[in-house]
């Protein structure tokens, strides 16, 4: 019903916005983390959607920012492996309390920490 609407709703408008920008971006863009990103965070409850949103959010800079990091302490693909278990390990132990952040977290930096490598 109402939550179905409002999913189709955000889905749309998220496309309308990124279709507006997309002559501004690199050719290569085609919008599929923004449709990616509405449909993880939109909840059947408008207080928690803007709640997962900044926790997707805080999780998005974090984990860039430790992948950063931790390409600029050095070293290739073993060299990191440590921290790759590090990091794995201290999202999975405090998953209750990180809750979406976490998950978001060490997914970026996952794909921070290869794209960087």
């Amino acid at each position: 019903g109402m939550f179905a609407c409002r999913m189709a709703t955000a889905t749309l408008l998220a496309a309308l916005i990124f279709a507006s920008v997309k002559p501004y971006l690199p050719p290569d863009e085609d919008g599929m983390w923004t449709l990616i990103t509405v449909t993880m965070v939109v909840t059947p409850v408008a207080g928690a959607s803007i709640f997962r949103g900044l926790l997707r959010l805080l999780g998005t800079l974090l984990g860039a920012a430790l992948a950063v990091g931790s390409q600029l302490l050095g070293g290739g693909y073993l060299a990191l492996a440590p921290q790759v278990f590090i990091m794995a390990f201290f999202n999975k132990y405090f998953e209750q309390e990180l809750q979406y952040a976490g998950i978001v977290n060490i997914v970026t930096y996952l794909m921070v920490l290869t794209t960087l490598a």
